[in-house]
Order: structure tokens, then C-alpha cells, then sequence
């Protein structure tokens, strides 16, 4: 089945899950080594400048949106409530889940 999409995610980002992998969900460190593999070799994964300051609530959250406008993003996709209440930054569509499988197939 071709991908109609290229995921994005950042080392910063990559670090942020393999924390909450080991210590909210209480992974084994090989499952979220495999975890973090599996995602670096399924998305590209691109460097960013750690500056960006515009979700006070939620710092962590402003490393998602330069992911995003870095990799020229036309969809954000999350479940985050703070990244879903700005629904669009710089262009960039902030959609959840079921709104972004909306886009990819409106029949489904």
C-alpha cells in the first residue's frame, strides 16, 4: 500500500517519547529502544533549533510545532490539547486523529 504521507519527528521529540516511554509507561529499556528505531527508520527525522516559544501551558509542545514548520508540515496531527486548541499555526493545520484519516480517505 503506498503512504500518502511522510511523518516527521525530531531527536528532541525521539528523547521527550523514549522518557515517557520509560518512566510513564514503564517500558523495558529494549522496547523502547525498538520503539524509537522503528520510528527513526519510518520517519524523517529533522533537526531543530529548540527556540520556538509559543504554548506557555506546555513548553514541550513548542518542539512539535518547529518539528512541523521545519519539515514544511502541511498537517500537524495530535491529540494534544493545547496543540489542537491553536488548529492551525503558520499554516500548518492542527488536526486530531480522526479529522487528518478524514482528509486521507472521506469515503471511509
Amino acid at each position: 500500500m503506498e503512504r500518502k504521507f511522510q511523518m516527521l519527528t525530531s531527536p528532541t521529540l525521539l528523547d521527550e517519547l523514549d522518557e515517557k516511554l520509560r518512566n510513564k509507561f514503564k517500558t523495558t529499556p529494549a522496547q523502547a529502544d525498538k520503539i524509537r528505531s522503528e520510528l527513526e527508520s519510518a520517519c524523517e527525522v529533522l533537526s531543530t533549533s529548540d527556540h520556538l516559544r509559543v504554548i506557555q501551558d506546555d513548553p514541550d509542545d513548542d518542539r512539535v510545532l518547529e518539528c512541523a514548520i521545519v519539515g514544511r508540515a502541511n498537517y500537524l496531527v495530535s491529540g494534544d490539547r493545547h496543540l489542537l486548541k491553536l488548529s492551525q499555526f503558520e499554516g500548518i493545520a492542527i488536526l486530531n486523529v480522526r479529522e487528518f484519516m478524514d482528509i486521507l480517505d472521506p469515503l471511509a
